[in-house]
């Protein structure tokens, strides 16, 4: 038997919709749980975002307060010794943010690239499994995200249209990596 009597052959399809639908659909059929918690997640995005849109609205729109009582500046200077640990307190709590938020990025982005890596080949995923699985790879993710960062930022700095090119460049990473 030859190798084209043993596999059927498939059709090659280029349209992007098709492919995403596809895509879908194995998702859903593989992991249905993981398909339902990204629905889950998108739309609290969603409303999240809609909030902070309308509440920045809400406070651009706002009527200025009149109070003819009111004068900047007229409150006590501050030593520079209370300047200093609030400057000290506001860069800490930001670099503590900063890290937060690229460990729990990195975690993110590799466990969903897992689980659709997964979902291709039509194997379904625990949670446990895709975080185990983004913890063995973790540093070789989260060095490759900041060196992509670093390089996307230089782009930018180059000019915007060179960054835009680089970010989608480097935006399936960690699905090589988690691959």
């Amino acid at each position: 038997m030859s190798n084209q009597e043993k596999s059927p052959e498939k059709t090659y399809d280029s349209n992007p919709f098709t492919l995403a639908f596809n895509a879908l659909g194995r998702l859903f059929n593989a992991n249905a749980g993981w398909a339902i918690a990204l629905i889950a997640l998108s739309a609290v995005g969603f409303i999240f975002q809609l909030f902070s849109n309308m509440a920045q609205l809400a406070v651009t729109d706002a009527p200025r307060s009149s109070d003819p009582s009111f004068t900047p500046g007229s409150s006590a200077p501050l030593e520079p010794a209370v300047i200093a640990a609030i400057i000290i307190f506001v860069f800490v709590g930001v670099l503590i943010f900063v890290a937060i938020s690229t460990v729990v990025d990195v975690y993110v982005k590799g466990v969903l690239s897992y689980v659709a890596l997964a979902s291709e080949e039509e194997r379904p995923v625990s949670f446990g499994e895709a975080f185990q699985a983004v913890t063995k790879r973790f540093w070789r993710l989260l060095g490759a995200q900041l060196l992509a960062g670093l390089k996307v930022f230089g782009w930018t700095l180059l000019f915007i249209v060179p960054g835009i090119i680089a970010a989608l460049r480097y935006s399936l990473l960690p699905y090589v990596i988690m691959a």
